[in-house]
């Protein structure tokens, strides 16, 4: 088990999975070598989902980047995590985060040269049926041939071990079928190899490959192109090796032979591809950065994180370069869903807002929107505008007094400087906008951050889209006017709004996906409340079960990620006993939440004592407020 030693103790460390971090690895390997075609087989699920580059990225790479649980859902399907996470016991977040993480490492511990080996080592078969000399004996009754103990493991053994014992059987024969998996290789005639058993329900659910055509069915040529700040990641499927060498010198032609990442596969069974004639010229149009561009049969689908003025440039030159036989539109990519998706949720959010909602409340709602500008761009693009309209409608129903910060930030592609001059520039842009659209202009300031506090990685297009981002803070709380309570306007009790206030926390919770990002956690959790006794620390029994709830999400994320827990008081008291008293709260929840599972090392715990106030402390309700726990992402991985 050597080879696979290290990544087991990282599971178990980063994800907390302890004993069950070996047969998380174990599960995540027979997904690998069940693949129809082995380790080949399963990058090729990959490619076929948009994501070869990514795949290809891993062989040789014992330290590859974990994959998003989205990409793995993508790529093997919906399905992929449930039936591990049921099996081993493990909440489903901590096993599609565990298995991400192991996937693209079990490719590199596979392949250390780089390559698709031919062979894999015999620890690779003992890994995968560490009790298999055990549940393979018994009472054969004489009957000790390979059938019969194949039906015996069958019926005695997990999942992953049914497929597991064709693979052992492969690597017993010394692998002598692999080069059927090697790229652009039609594999040699077999005798005398015994057909591979089908993988169990299960693991034919996780795997969920896109079905093949029947024999004879004709595709269209298919090439996606994504210009990754000038490096062309490519992935399609033509009919011959010629078309792919004219595919890859056109690209090498517009771009340079060191910037193409990903390949072209050959199949017979493809048509030939219209717009390769004017490839080359099309190339040069699509050289924009964060631009995506889909051939397939007589159609161009043209998209990617740019401006509507360069999409509306580039359509255009695509009509005139390809001809009337081509038609050429925009593509649903990835950016435009996760932006969609994002406002769809903010308008949720801003919709069910009460009257006379605070300024917390509009920019918790404000924060679940994403507007983003394209790669090295201020200008907005026009799908944030009905939402920027939506957002300005909002503010201007805050009383009056209250100022918020529009915060710009950008990627770490560019140099430092020029980030923050960007960032303080996309953010001046949103500000300019909302004004236009009535918002007092005393009632909104901008700052740009540049690539500070991500929140996502910066290593892939996707994680750069998410930090290039807007974000909305409350400055400045106004004071609040007296309110007589009567018999028609009673205010809620402090554990009625604790309860209110947890309840929706848990909503929120509950909406978010498997994998979600630190700072949408973190964002969620801030809706909640501990309605702590008057100058007490000790956590309220009514808040445990939400801490219990916010417990399992934190201990989901991958390690690497600090989390702080801060108290704040309201004014009234001794300045240096709030402090304390706002520490010993923040320490209280922190210890509830490790007693519930959370990481210990992924916390900490501060006091601000009656610091940053987000209501005016002259009223009950106001000091109740300010009397409160937040949680701020400190670091991520």
């Amino acid at each position: 088990m050597a080879l696979f030693d290290a990544l087991i103790d990282d599971l178990a460390t980063r994800f907390r999975l302890g004993a069950q971090a070996e047969p998380l690895a174990r599960e995540a390997l027979a997904l690998i070598l069940g693949a129809e075609g082995g380790i080949g087989g399963f990058i090729d699920l990959f490619k076929r989902a948009g994501l070869g580059d990514v795949a290809a990225s891993w062989l040789g790479r014992t330290d590859a980047q974990p994959l998003a649980t989205g990409d793995v859902q993508k790529a093997l399907g919906d399905l992929a995590i449930d039936p591990i996470a049921h099996r081993l016991g493990i909440a489903l977040p901590a096993a599609a985060a565990g298995v991400a993480y192991a996937l693209p490492r079990l490719v590199g511990l596979l392949t250390p040269q780089g390559a698709l080996p031919a062979a894999l080592p015999a620890e690779v078969a003992a890994f995968l049926t560490p009790d298999a000399g055990h549940a393979l004996a018994g009472d054969d009754h004489g009957h000790g041939g390979l059938e019969v103990k194949q039906i015996r493991a069958s019926e005695t053994a997990p999942g992953w071990l049914w497929p597991a014992v064709g693979i052992a059987a492969v690597v017993g024969l010394g692998w002598a079928v692999w080069p059927i998996l090697l790229p652009n290789h039609p594999p040699e005639p077999m005798t005398a190899r015994s057909a591979a058993p089908a993988p169990p329900p299960a693991l034919a659910a996780a795997r969920t490959e896109a079905p093949k055509p029947a024999p004879g069915t004709a595709l269209p040529s298919a090439l996606t192109i994504a210009d990754d700040d000038g490096v062309a990641v490519v992935s399609g499927a033509v009919h011959d090796d010629k078309t792919r060498g004219a595919i890859l010198d056109a690209l090498k032609g517009a771009f340079g032979a060191s910037k193409i990442k990903g390949d072209v596969a050959v199949e017979p069974n493809r048509t030939d591809a219209p717009w390769l004639p004017n490839l080359r010229a099309a190339l040069e149009a699509l050289k924009v950065p964060g631009v995506s561009a889909a051939f397939e049969g007589e159609t161009v689908a043209v998209g990617g994180a740019i401006v509507e003025a360069d999409r509306e440039t580039i359509t255009a030159s695509l009509k005139s370069l390809l001809g009337k036989n081509m038609t050429v539109g925009a593509i649903s990519d990835a950016f435009a869903r996760a932006e969609a998706g994002a406002s769809a949720r903010a308008a949720t959010a801003l919709g069910s807002l009460e009257a006379g909602s605070n300024g917390k409340d509009l920019v918790a709602a404000l924060n679940e929107a994403v507007i983003t500008a394209p790669y090295g761009k201020t200008a907005l693009p026009a799908s944030v505008q009905n939402l920027l309209d939506t957002v300005a409608a909002n503010v201007k129903k805050l009383p009056p007094g209250t100022k918020l910060e529009v915060a710009g930030y950008t990627d770490n592609a560019g140099e430092p400087n020029a980030d923050l001059i960007l960032s303080e520039e996309r953010a001046d842009a949103v500000r300019d906008a909302l004004v236009k659209a009535g918002v007092p202009s005393e009632a909104l300031s901008a700052k740009g951050y540049g690539g500070a506090n991500p929140i996502a990685g910066n290593d892939t297009e996707e994680g750069r889209f998410r930090n290039r981002r807007i974000e909305f803070h409350v400055l400045k709380a106004p004071a609040a006017s007296p309110v007589t309570a009567t018999a028609a306007t009673v205010a809620p009790s402090a554990g009625e709004r604790a309860n209110a206030a947890n309840a929706k926390a848990e909503a929120a919770l509950g909406a978010l996906e498997a994998g979600a990002e630190a700072a949408k956690v973190v964002r969620a959790l801030n809706l909640s409340v501990v309605n702590f006794a008057s100058s007490s620390a000790e956590v309220p029994e009514s808040a445990m079960g939400f801490l219990h709830h916010a417990a399992a999400m934190l201990k989901a994320l991958p390690a690497g990620h600090a989390i702080e827990v801060a108290g704040y008081t309201d004014n009234t008291g001794d300045a240096a006993g709030n402090l304390v008293l706002s520490r010993e709260r923040a320490q209280s929840v922190r210890a509830a939440l490790i007693r519930a599972g959370a990481p210990e090392d992924m916390l900490t715990a501060k006091g601000y004592g009656a610091a940053d106030p987000i209501e005016s402390n002259d009223t009950e309700e106001g000091r109740l407020r300010n009397r409160r726990i937040e949680y701020h992402v400190v670091k991520t991985p």
